[in-house]
């Protein structure tokens, strides 16, 4: 019989999972790029460009923080804006050169990063494992 999660358990998870997502997120190529951002990077490197309500149902994100998200990107010089053709109210982002480049070096859509590279130093089974886990639990939070 399985014993009941006890408040250890919760603590070093959620402890882990912070301590995770800080060192993924401060890696030399995501200075300045939080998983959010990277997110609508990988996200506008899926094809054409997309209006900010199509980021946002991609993402998962309620429209007012994709756009916060997006304005910081277009900022940052990563996306560029442009009116849409036949309907000027609409507006289509895409990623610019530098925001391609910045996925890359992240690890997003064609690159390497840290996770993937933690990943591949733990053993198969372990790390299937983990993964399964992992999209347990999410399931049962969700």
């Amino acid at each position: 019989m399985a014993r009941a999660p006890q408040a250890d358990d919760s603590t070093v998870i959620t402890d882990a999972l912070r301590r995770a997502n800080r060192a993924l997120r401060t890696t030399p190529a995501t200075k300045g790029l939080t998983p959010a951002r990277l997110l609508v990077l990988q996200v506008l490197a899926d094809g054409e460009p997309l209006a900010l309500r199509d980021i946002a149902t991609k993402t998962q994100t309620d429209p007012s923080s994709a756009s916060v998200i997006v304005s910081h990107l277009v900022g940052a010089g990563l996306v560029k804006s442009r009116r849409a053709e036949g309907d000027g109210r609409r507006v289509d982002l895409a990623l610019t050169p530098a925001g391609k480049a910045a996925l890359k070096k992240s690890g997003g859509k064609g690159g390497g990063n840290g996770l993937d590279a933690a990943l591949a130093g733990m053993d198969p089974k372990k790390r299937q494992k983990l993964a399964s886990l992992l999209a347990e639990l999410v399931a049962t939070i969700e």
